[in-house]
């Protein structure tokens, strides 16, 4: 994701796979290229269903990313790899297609299509008709193939929405579709969706349309279904503390940052929440419905959206991200627990800044050990390493 002052790019994505199969041909991925503020955004729908076509779709995804990567013009790059992904020797087409979407620092949008689904750009809850170049691809043995091009200056509110074949050709043969929901039907189902609710999330919004998609497929989904949805909007702000500053003087810096933070709160660790309580007169209300076997309960505060244990609960939550995909953890952050409840916020922000006090905790550290090794500083580095490149998070991490 990417930010400015009043602009930042979610991203979200959603699926489904072919009833009967176990790999998705499908392949969605995204990196963010930090040195340029630049994001590179992919769509690859391998040929068929299964191992194969995730296989070649997963190739063809890595590909565009690491073409990008080295700079390449993006034209140059989709004809390199249409030209070079293997042919079905029956069909006489390419054995995967692709979307690559490419949004610079300034938010210019350059898109390559081959023989995806054409994207679909809505600028608030107006749809925008955005002007497509079409090259022809020349290949011997092949037929007739075209390659889509599409400039755009992204703006606040807008939305980019690409998707296989899977969403367009749903419901095909089903009575009142006999060729499918089809691409415009779509466009009609996420007008309603954005009207019905203005700031509905990328990912939301993504699952919103394949679970249309498999309805249509009664539950039974005959192709991979996927989704992707890019969002431009006004940035949603969390901030995480955690840890007594090294230097009791700055008790109250910490206490009135986290007071004044325009945003989402969340405190991580009882000494912490104590130093805020105890500053504003704000009892802590513990809930011991949110206690499980391996995390103590969470609490709440006036003023701060979540209080919880810190290290453990840190450790627990860096495992999550490191472990888990962004699917799987929408799911566990509908538990009931502190970790549920922490990437319940964090799924839902675009900025996160974490706040870290140094002040060695005698129940975490021997006598001897450095601050500068503490266990706390150790788990925010990596959960910010996390949510920076597997997740696109903008974070920024302060120690006091």
């Amino acid at each position: 994701m990417m930010r400015n002052k009043d602009r930042f790019v979610d991203i979200g994505f959603a699926r489904q796979i072919k009833h009967g199969e176990t790999f998705s041909g499908d392949t969605f991925l995204s990196k963010k290229f930090n040195e340029e503020a630049r994001i590179i955004t992919v769509l690859s729908d391998g040929l068929g269903s299964g191992i194969k076509a995730s296989v070649l779709s997963t190739i063809t995804a890595t590909m565009s990313l690491r073409f990008a990567q080295l700079n390449r013009d993006l034209r140059e790059t989709a004809m390199t790899i249409a030209t070079t992904l293997p042919l079905c020797s029956v069909r006489k087409i390419s054995y995967a297609t692709f979307t690559i979407i490419d949004i610079a620092s300034d938010f210019k949008v350059n898109v390559v299509e081959y023989d995806n689904p054409e994207l679909i750009v809505f600028k608030g809850s107006e749809f925008q008709q955005i002007p497509m170049k079409k090259v022809k691809i020349d290949m011997p043995d092949r037929d007739a193939a075209y390659l889509r091009f599409y400039t755009y200056n992204l703006s606040l509110d807008d939305r980019i929405i690409v998707c296989s074949d899977g969403v367009v050709q749903s419901g095909l043969g089903r009575k009142g579709m006999p060729f499918g929901w089809g691409w415009k039907e779509l466009v009609r189902f996420i007008l309603n969706k954005i009207e019905e609710k203005p700031d509905i999330s990328a990912m939301d919004l993504a699952e919103e349309i394949v679970k249309e998609a498999v309805g249509n497929d009664e539950f039974i989904s005959k192709d991979d279904i996927t989704c992707g949805v890019i969002h431009c909007r006004s940035p949603r702000q969390l901030l995480i503390a955690t840890g007594p500053p090294f230097d009791e003087s700055r008790d109250e810096y910490l206490a009135y940052k986290i007071k004044k933070f325009q945003g989402r709160k969340i405190i991580c660790g009882g000494t912490t929440a104590n130093i805020v309580s105890n500053f504003f007169s704000r009892p802590l209300k513990v809930d011991l419905k949110s206690a499980d076997s391996s995390l103590p309960p969470v609490a709440y505060m006036e003023g701060v959206d979540l209080v919880t244990e810190g290290a453990v609960t840190l450790a627990r939550l860096m495992d999550c991200l490191d472990k888990y995909s962004l699917e799987d953890l929408r799911r566990i952050c509908k538990d009931r627990n502190a970790v549920g409840m922490i990437l319940h916020y964090i799924l839902g922000s675009d900025v996160i800044e974490f706040i870290v006090g140094t002040r060695l905790n005698q129940a975490h550290f021997a006598p001897s050990q450095s601050v500068e090794i503490g266990v706390r500083r150790i788990l925010v580095q990596k959960i910010q390493h996390l949510l920076e490149e597997k997740f696109l998070k903008d974070v920024s991490v302060e120690f006091v």
